[in-house]
């Protein structure tokens, strides 16, 4: 939960200019997302300690990454992991499988 805060805060109060930039992949592997060589962070991730991002990928604005699901009332958290040279599009939307997704 605080990390949620956490990024929504950087988000809404200055995160915006470094969207894209080494400095915002050095802000959430702070926060315990692994982040590869070589990748952009544009969109939302959520729950940033549960997220792996593989080497040349990019996760365009607009692009939400969510390891949460709500199934009958509970909200249940799976890890996500984008492998190695996966680009996202625009609005796309990352969620959990029922097993550890793999995209």
């Amino acid at each position: 939960m605080r990390t949620i805060v956490l990024v929504e805060y950087w988000a809404t109060f200055g995160g915006h200019f470094i969207f894209g930039t080494v400095y915002n992949n050095w802000f959430h592997k702070l926060l315990g997302m692994k982040v590869g060589k070589d990748v952009v962070l544009e969109g939302l991730i959520s729950e940033v300690d549960l997220v792996d991002i593989g080497d040349n990928t990019i996760v365009e604005e607009g692009a939400s990454v969510q390891p949460h699901t709500f199934e009958n009332r509970l909200m249940q958290c799976n890890p996500i992991t984008c492998k190695d040279i996966s680009p996202s599009l625009s609005f796309f939307f990352f969620f959990p499988l029922p097993d550890p997704s793999l995209l």
